[in-house]
């Protein structure tokens, strides 16, 4: 009997697996990444994305707070450090940008490490404190905290809890919705 079992799940993932590949958009199956990009940005969203080349880029490794984000500095008074972080960005790329690209994001947008005029964008953003690092750049990150720059000279709600508590946070994907229905059935 549990062989039987064994051999229904596994058919169900697989034949769901297929499905989610076929039901999930055309542009994020087997999608390759872009190559180097250069030029002028078009537009800033934020502290962390911006728009070259008619491409959505995010800044890989980092996570700055959302343009109406506010943070309160060391006396407890509101400031706009999402609108911040996003005219530091601004100015950051004002001489054009050079992007190498690592994969796509839930939001469709290209995840690359860039640079102007041989500064790392998002090296810079986490050093001055006008966003957080996922990892790479944890010293930049360390210091900042320390010299208690941008959002570490008072508090703030960090940007992933922002979006999540504001109805904008990162969706799940297709098959992470999936793998967590299966274990819940698996499981019961």
């Amino acid at each position: 009997m549990r062989a039987w079992r064994f051999g229904l799940v596994a058919g169900t993932v697989l034949t769901l697996g297929l499905i989610s590949y076929l039901l999930a958009p055309a542009s994020t199956r087997l999608r390759p990444v872009p190559g180097p990009m250069t030029g002028q940005v078009e537009r800033v969203m934020d502290g962390d994305s911006f728009v070259l080349n008619g491409v959505g880029i995010r800044l890989a490794d980092i996570d700055a707070p959302e343009y109406d984000q506010l943070c309160q500095d060391a006396g407890g008074a509101d400031w706009p450090c999402g609108r911040v972080a996003g005219q530091r960005l601004r100015t950051l790329l004002t001489t054009g940008v050079a992007c190498t690209s690592s994969g796509w994001d839930s939001y469709d947008r290209v995840l690359a490490r860039c640079s102007a005029q041989d500064t790392d964008i998002a090296g810079t953003m986490v050093a001055e404190g006008l966003a957080i690092s996922s990892g790479a750049y944890a010293t930049e990150q360390a210091e900042a905290r320390a010299a208690r720059r941008g959002l570490w000279a008072g508090t703030f709600v960090p940007p992933r809890q922002f979006r999540q508590s504001n109805g904008t946070a990162d969706s799940p994907t297709r098959l992470e919705r999936f793998v967590t229905t299966l274990g819940e059935w698996i499981g019961s």
